[in-house]
């Protein structure tokens, strides 16, 4: 079996998309230095070659509404943790206000980047991941990315540490479908008229200060675009089609 192929299983069982053995699980949850698995005995007979497994982090950006949860449950359900900045958000907020309007979310986050770094809310959850990595062996998916310091500190920390490869995956939909599904979802902080809707959007979109909203910047950076105004059916195919792609 030759390294790359070994490479290619070894993705393909980290995304869960080949059969998994009792001793390649504890092979893929750990790195590995000088190991490759020979054909014969079901993957089981080692000789000796550098490879390295790592951490799995797949970060989440796009438009409100777009399907950025939905992606994430997916992932969920082939073995990643998933981290929300929006969960975290609302711990933040929850210290402050009673009332959680998308806007006192936006403000929340604005502020603690701009008391602590533009990419403070990732930089929290992608400390929560590395320990997920290291207990339970899990690879991560991180909801959602909205500055470009974020982008630039995850991608900078998965160049700079062996144990980590991070892609970015950016979701968008068209407006009005955007609009219906947030009003169907009913959360606290989607009771809003389709104005407010416009006009909180585009204060994220592009944004003049490091600490803000720049999700369009963020959009424009990713390493795969899934463009989702079908069906759930229909976005699952396309999360199936980025998995193989990355594997």
């Amino acid at each position: 079996m030759t390294r790359s192929s070994v490479q290619s299983r070894t993705t393909a069982l980290i995304f869960g998309l080949a059969k998994i053995t009792s001793r390649e699980f504890s092979w893929v949850t750990k790195k590995i230095s000088r190991q490759i698995f020979d054909s014969q005995q079901d993957f089981a007979v080692c000789t000796r070659c550098d490879i390295l497994v790592s951490m799995i982090i797949v970060g989440i950006t796009g438009t409100p509404g777009s399907g950025k949860t939905e992606f994430a449950t997916y992932l969920t359900k082939k073995g990643f943790a998933h981290l929300s900045a929006r969960a975290f958000l609302i711990r933040e907020a929850s210290k402050i206000h009673t009332d959680l309007t998308r806007e006192r979310l936006l403000s929340v986050a604005n502020k603690l980047r701009k008391e602590h770094s533009p990419s403070y809310v990732i930089e929290s959850l992608f400390k929560e991941a590395q320990e997920l990595s290291r207990t339970k062996g899990k690879n991560c998916i991180l909801e959602s990315i909205r500055t470009p310091g974020e982008v630039d500190y995850l991608k900078s920390e998965s160049k700079k540490n062996q144990d980590s490869t991070f892609f970015l995956v950016a979701i968008d939909a068209d407006r009005e479908i955007r609009y219906k599904r947030i009003k169907a979802r009913n959360s606290e902080t989607d009771h809003v008229s389709l104005e407010r809707f416009i006009e909180d959007e585009t204060k994220e979109m592009q944004a003049k200060e490091p600490h803000e909203a720049n999700i369009s910047e963020c959009i424009r950076r990713a390493d795969h675009t899934i463009v989702n105004n079908g069906t759930i059916e229909d976005l699952h195919h396309k999360i199936e089609l980025f998995l193989k792609r990355v594997a």
